[in-house]
C-alpha cells in the first residue's frame, strides 16, 4: 500500500505538478516583462545557498507564490533543490486541487501543538539536507491582526510580533537566514479575496543574508534570534520608502 501510494505521488509530481510548474513559471515571467511584480536586488542572493531559510513579511497569500520563483534559473537545472518548501496553515490549502503540490508543502495547522511539532522535524530534516524553505514567522497575514502589538519601524511600516519558531529552526539547523520584504501584495490579493488582481503591481525586495548565534535551548537567545529577525525585516522594510497609508484589510 505504501509502495502505492509513493508511486502515486511521484507520477503526480512529474505528469501533472511539474508541467503546471512550468506554466507558471510562464505566468510569472509575463508578470515581470509588464511589471506586474519586480523583484529589487537579486544579486544580493547567494549562488548556491547550503542551508536557507527564506523569511518575509506576510501581507497576503499572494506572496507565497510568488516567492517561490526567487530561484527561477536554478530550479530549471536543480527543481528539487531550488524550489523551496512552503509552510502555510493547512486550513489555507485543504481543498483537493492542493493535492497537485502538496508535496513541497509542510501543513502547519495553528492551532494542534503535537502537528505542529512534527512539521517542525519535518522542516528540520528538509533543511538538513540542504533544501530551502519559505517561513512567514508572523503567523499569519499582517492585516488580521486583532492585538495593538505592532513592531514599528522608523518609516513607519510594521509587523505582527513574530514567532520563535523561525530562530529556533535556523539555530538548530545552523542554517542562513534570507531576508525578504513585499510591497503592494495586499492589494494584488486582500484579504477575503481568491482571485489575485495581477496587475496590481508587487515589490519584491531582497535583503542581507544573515546568521543566528545562540543555543536553539535557551529561551534569551530564541528571543534575541526574533528580535534579530524583526530588527532586519523591518531595516529592510525602511529602504523601500515611506510606508504609505492603506485602508484596514481586517475581514
Amino acid at each position: 500500500m505504501k509502495k502505492l501510494k509513493k508511486v502515486k505521488s511521484v507520477l503526480l509530481l512529474w505528469l501533472v505538478a511539474y508541467p503546471l510548474w512550468l506554466v507558471s513559471v510562464f505566468c510569472f515571467l509575463i508578470f515581470l516583462l509588464f511589471g506586474f511584480v519586480r523583484i529589487h536586488n537579486w544579486k544580493l542572493m547567494q549562488f548556491w545557498p547550503k542551508r536557507l531559510i527564506i523569511i518575509s513579511n506576510h501581507p497576503s497569500m499572494w506572496e507565497p507564490v510568488l516567492l517561490n520563483y526567487l530561484f527561477l534559473l536554478r530550479s530549471f537545472v536543480l527543481p528539487f533543490k531550488f524550489i523551496p518548501y512552503s509552510t502555510p496553515d493547512l486550513s489555507n490549502y485543504n481543498k483537493w486541487y492542493w493535492e497537485l503540490v502538496k508535496e513541497r508543502f509542510i501543513f502547519v495547522p495553528r492551532h494542534k501543538p503535537e502537528v505542529i511539532r512534527s512539521a517542525f522535524r519535518r522542516m528540520a530534516q528538509l533543511l538538513k539536507k540542504g533544501k530551502i524553505l519559505i517561513i512567514f514567522p508572523e503567523g499569519g497575514r499582517t492585516a488580521t491582526n486583532k492585538e495593538n502589538n505592532w513592531h514599528y519601524s522608523k518609516l513607519g511600516h510594521r509587523l505582527r510580533p513574530l514567532k520563535e519558531g523561525a530562530a529556533k529552526l535556523a539555530l538548530e539547523t545552523d542554517s542562513e537566514i534570507l531576508i525578504v520584504w513585499v510591497n503592494g501584495a495586499d492589494k494584488a490579493l486582500p484579504v477575503g479575496h481568491f482571485w489575485p488582481k495581477f496587475w496590481k503591481r508587487t515589490d519584491i525586495y531582497i535583503g542581507p543574508t544573515i546568521k543566528l548565534t545562540g543555543n536553539f535551548h535557551d529561551n534569551n537567545d530564541l528571543k534575541k534570534g526574533t528580535d534579530e529577525i524583526t530588527k532586519s525585516l523591518l531595516e529592510l522594510a525602511d529602504t523601500t520608502g515611506l510606508q504609505q497609508k492603506t485602508e484596514n484589510l481586517q475581514n
